[in-house]
């Protein structure tokens, strides 16, 4: 046996051999590209991050625009024409500006989910609906009249998770996109069901509900409907991990107060992301789940990070002369 494995002894060569060493791993590189929202005095106007460059405006007014969802070619944005009071979402081309609308003006369309070469959205308060990427709607999926919420997009693009009140209060529905049949529903209890959060493989929708008293989060099986609460405490913002092994969520500390907080679902663990009282809010992961873009309330203002997942390494985004940054996108497949 070579001196050096020799001096080390049995109990510490047991518990190597066992996995028992729990070092830290090398923190990977952040992410090559962000985007991010700022508060001008008319309106939020979107940044980009680039690892070399580091953050520049990217576009300018008088339209606002607030960015939603990113991939390496283009970003998904909310953009407003505050004179005509239009509301629409589009793509943005980051190297020249030039935006593609999805969604027709005045259409209010609000809280996106993308998924391949489809778009689910709020339409107002009559429900969702389904965009192709060329910008012409499938046309609203559901019509209840009390509104329906926060869809989800499965990944194949064949199905819509979303919130509704229909029966009184919110509850999970699911609703195919090429079928003829209604929606159906997914959770049923008295109290709120809301924030839902469909796993990478469409099989599980994470989601938030009060049945004890705070937002906690909570997990639902498409396929046999069996449901669990995964924490005790307060949560806002689940995000999954590319893998689906993790779920990740604002924990929800006190009176503005919160953290990132994190939970690995077999074997289960727990952990802070963020220290608890940092006042950060999670926005997004990235695609080879490492890296967490955030937000952070500032005493004056807010600023933007990424936060590698250990709860190891920050890295501010916003430049400090930015008062208020908020809203970080990592785009998928950077």
């Amino acid at each position: 046996m070579p001196p050096a494995i020799a001096r080390l002894g049995a109990a510490t060569l047991l518990l190597l051999l066992l996995g028992g060493c729990r070092c830290r791993a090398t923190t990977p590189p952040e992410p090559d590209l962000a985007y991010f929202a700022v508060t001008e005095p008319a309106g939020p106007q979107i940044w980009r991050w680039t690892r070399d460059a580091g953050a520049r405006p990217l576009t300018q007014g008088p339209a606002l625009h607030v960015p939603l969802a990113a991939d390496v070619r283009r970003v998904l944005v909310a953009r407003v024409l505050p004179a005509q009071e239009q509301e629409q979402l589009g793509w943005l081309d980051p190297t020249d500006g030039g935006f593609q609308a999805l969604t027709p003006p005045l259409s209010r369309a609000r809280r996106p989910s993308w998924q391949a070469n489809a778009v689910a959205y709020e339409s107002g308060a009559a429900g969702l609906s389904n965009v192709a990427l060329t910008g012409e709607s499938a046309g609203l999926l559901t019509d209840s009249p009390l509104g329906d919420f926060e869809p989800q997009l499965a990944p194949d693009g064949g199905f819509v998770v979303f919130v509704s009140s229909r029966t009184g209060d919110p509850e999970l529905y699911v609703q195919c996109v090429a079928c003829d049949a209604g929606p159906l529903r997914l959770t049923d209890d008295p109290h709120e069901d809301t924030s839902p959060a469909l796993s990478p493989d469409g099989r599980r929708v994470a989601f938030l509900s009060n049945r004890d008293g705070v937002d906690q989060p909570y997990l639902v099986e498409l396929g046999s409907g069996r449901t669990e609460r995964l924490s005790v405490k307060g949560a806002a913002t689940p995000r999954w991990s590319p893998d689906g092994k993790t779920l990740y969520f604002t924990q929800v500390d006190g009176p503005e107060s919160t953290h990132v907080a994190a939970i690995q679902l077999a074997p289960r663990q727990e952990w802070s992301v963020s220290e608890p009282g940092a006042r950060d809010t999670l926005d997004s992961v990235s695609t080879d789940g490492t890296w967490l873009g955030t937000t952070r309330a500032l005493p004056v203002g807010s600023e933007v990070a990424l936060q590698a997942i250990d709860g190891g390494r920050r890295l501010r985004v916003s430049p400090p002369d930015v008062k208020e940054a908020w809203g970080l996108v990592l785009p998928s497949g950077s």
